[in-house]
């Protein structure tokens, strides 16, 4: 109730701040970084839907596979997308390797994403047509721009030219690629065939990145960013087929190298089938998995934006309290959403935020040190029945 102000004069309400909960940041806002027909170049533009891409970007062209990705990612379930354009279609791949890669100080190429918080996937669709050189120089500073951004980055492997055994060869460019093997990346094969938008062809071969961030977007809307874009749920539509059928033999040689296969299965179509980063096989980390890395990145970005209000508040036990109910009452959340194993709250996730975690040399220094602890889901990768057969005389 308001209070009854008699006389004039100069009156003072004591009123007490309280912090809003944490807001979930968002997932699977993909970025694409290439050449396209037309728009502004070395400009962060966002579009909600092909349409919108095509007024200010030009119409899908097979000359630029930054189009056709950006395509098959509205055609997925893609729902925002953030376009840089580098260059025209038909510029040589020498110099789109450049201007992919742009420069740190002129905002130009990835950089031209600059310190966006909303962008979560990024792809360069073009790297696939450089030679492995090229390509590599293009993955490895995109990793690095990852990296420093807490973004996921989805690799569509340098095309083999060589038709005698392109499973060997993709493996093979995985075994020397250790520069770029990083929690960050995800790479899928082989490329995808679809109709040409254009009707000048039959059909056209293009990187699956597109269609697979469109899987990754509709997974997170149906079933959360800790569910992995994989299976019989992550069908890769507005393609007809692989550029390659793969055998079981060829699969277990692609997992083998942490490369995500793309299969085509009877009654289903073309599935994503696999969910593994690119790391190496014999590494022993909690980041092997694609959805256990994103569910990280989407926490830590999640309690970055949601702990901002913090910066300049007394470090001193009300403001460790309340970022401890904060956090806690954001993880909270998540567990029952389904984002965490265990049977309760307590094993699942745990907060900590006080003199347990700080120094007095850090309080005084004015740094609030918060340990957060969860228990991610893991995909269930292998099913393994063991059948038993009784006949009609055995006990």
């Amino acid at each position: 109730m308001m209070p009854e102000y008699l006389a004039p004069g100069v009156y003072v309400e004591e009123a007490r701040f309280v912090q809003g909960p944490i807001a979930s940041a968002p997932t699977s806002i993909t970025a694409f970084v290439g050449v396209a027909v037309k728009g502004p170049l070395h400009t962060a533009t966002e579009v909600g839907s092909f349409a919108e891409y095509s007024e200010i970007f030009g119409p899908v062209s097979p000359s630029s596979p930054l189009s056709l990705g950006v395509f098959l990612f509205f055609s997925n379930g893609g729902r925002k997308a953030v376009v840089v354009r580098t260059a025209s279609a038909g510029t040589r791949a020498r110099t789109v390797a450049a201007d992919v890669i742009g420069d740190t100080l002129k905002g130009t190429g990835i950089h031209a994403l600059g310190h966006s918080p909303t962008v979560d996937l990024l792809l360069t669709p073009d790297a696939s047509a450089m030679s492995v050189r090229e390509h590599d120089a293009v993955t490895k500073s995109a990793l690095a721009f990852c990296e420093a951004h807490g973004i996921f980055y989805l690799v569509d492997p340098p095309h083999a030219r060589v038709r005698r055994d392109p499973v060997a060869t993709v493996v093979n460019w995985a075994a020397r690629s250790s520069a770029i093997r990083h929690a960050n990346a995800a790479v899928y094969f082989p490329r995808v065939v679809m109709s040409d938008p254009t009707g000048k062809l039959k059909s056209i071969v293009v990187p699956a990145s597109g269609a697979v961030a469109g899987v990754y977007a509709r997974t997170d809307i149906q079933r959360g960013v800790w569910k992995a874009p994989a299976g019989t749920d992550a069908r890769l539509l507005g393609v007809g087929d692989v550029e390659l059928a793969l055998s079981e033999t060829q699969m277990a040689r692609l997992h083998g190298a942490s490369i995500n296969a793309l299969r085509q299965f009877a009654g289903y179509g073309i599935l994503a089938w696999g969910a593994r980063t690119f790391l190496s096989q014999g590494t022993h980390s909690e980041w092997q998995y694609v959805p256990v890395r994103r569910l990280y990145l989407y926490i830590e970005r999640s309690l970055q934006q949601g702990l901002a209000w913090a910066v300049f508040e007394p470090n001193d036990e009300p403001l460790w309290a309340q970022i401890r109910l904060s956090v806690s009452s954001f993880l909270n959340y998540q567990f029952r959403r389904g984002a965490f194993s265990g049977a309760s709250a307590r094993d699942a996730y745990f907060v900590k935020c006080g003199r347990d975690t700080m120094t007095s040399m850090d309080i005084n220094n004015g740094r609030v040190i918060v340990q957060v602890g969860f228990a991610p889901l893991k995909p269930a990768e292998f099913v393994l029945m063991r059948l038993a057969f009784r006949t009609a005389h055995s006990t």
